[in-house]
């Protein structure tokens, strides 16, 4: 009986991403998304690594202002700089940098200035790590990204998922 059970949600659970295949579809492509497929990969990871970040060191709530304990972890040093050079690479130019759609609670200032290397503390480094993985989660999840193009901003998502796990890692002292 108990692999009748265990059939029905390996069922049901490839018929919900079958059906939300179809709206995506639907909605916005011509059927040729399939979400299962792994160039999808890097940004289910970052669904998931974003909860686990925003719970871990923002109490389930994202504040611009980084707490001290986050100020303080042990990041791997060449994550952070890896991240800063790849954002500071994307967002060279002022089209690309417009379509991170910074907001005024974002210091589009201290953004650039860090870009820029008007500002180099390590503080100011990951604000702006965070400020950039944190417009990356509203435009995925209030629908400024379009799905049909979302796995062509991979590379996005792999250097935020990145950060956020040498942040995890080095808060729970995982190496």
């Amino acid at each position: 009986m108990k692999n009748m059970e265990e059939e029905n949600i390996i069922t049901e659970q490839s018929s919900i991403t079958a059906r939300l295949n179809k709206v995506i579809n639907s909605i916005a492509h011509d059927g040729t998304i399939n979400i299962s497929d792994c160039k999808y990969d890097e940004i289910r990871n970052f669904m998931y690594l974003w909860n686990l970040f925003e719970n871990n060191f923002f109490n389930k709530n994202y504040d611009y202002t980084l707490p001290d304990d986050f100020k303080h972890l042990a990041i791997d040093q060449r994550v952070i700089e890896d991240t800063l050079n790849y954002f500071k690479s994307r967002y060279k130019d002022d089209t690309t940098f417009r379509k991170l759609h910074l907001r005024g609670c974002d210091n589009q200032e201290q953004v650039r200035d860090v870009f820029n290397e008007v500002r180099i503390s390590a503080e100011d480094k990951l604000q702006v790590i965070n400020t950039v993985i944190y417009r990356y989660r509203c435009n995925l999840f209030h629908g400024t990204k379009e799905i049909q193009s979302l796995w062509k901003q991979k590379d996005n998502f792999i250097h935020a998922n990145q950060f956020i796990l040498a942040c995890l890692e080095a808060k729970l002292n995982i190496k």
